[in-house]
């Protein structure tokens, strides 16, 4: 399936603030822009150049969510509900469950709150989006994975 730059720089948008890897490092006009670990951020006047040059987002795999980004998470589906009382191991003892559900969830019908797939996208895991025809950007060729 070949993706239209349009749909790039969309898919590129959602991810602003993100680290790319250059596929050219040592290009004068990117070269100003990378940081000491050779990558720089998605932002606006950098999306045209990201995806003209096939340089890569650098985002995680939903199934390496962190427990601590889980507890996040958990945090927002339970906006309303009293967790006053929860100590940070009632938090801790909820990630497991919460973690199959999510993965779960976004894999097959996408059901979770539009503010759990904004705070994935702002910690850079990798999700599927409708402008890929259901594939996430690793999928796509448009990202790679951080070690």
């Amino acid at each position: 399936m070949e993706i239209s730059n349009e749909i790039k720089y969309i898919v590129y948008a959602q991810y602003w603030g993100q680290n790319i890897k250059p596929k050219n490092p040592e290009n004068l006009i990117i070269k100003q822009y990378i940081d000491d670990n050779g990558l720089y951020k998605c932002n606006s006047n950098l999306i045209r150049w990201a995806v003209d040059n096939r340089d890569k987002l650098l985002l995680r795999p939903l199934s390496a969510i962190t427990d601590e980004h889980c507890v996040e998470l958990l945090k927002i589906d339970l906006i309303g509900a009293d967790t006053s009382f929860f100590t940070t191991e009632n938090w801790i003892e909820l990630v497991p469950q919460f973690k199959g559900d999510l993965i779960e969830s976004v894999k097959y019908d996408g059901k979770r709150k539009l503010s759990i797939f904004q705070k994935l996208i702002e910690l850079g895991y990798d999700l599927p989006s409708i402008h890929l025809s259901g594939k996430t950007l690793h999928e796509a060729g448009l990202a790679i994975y951080k070690d």
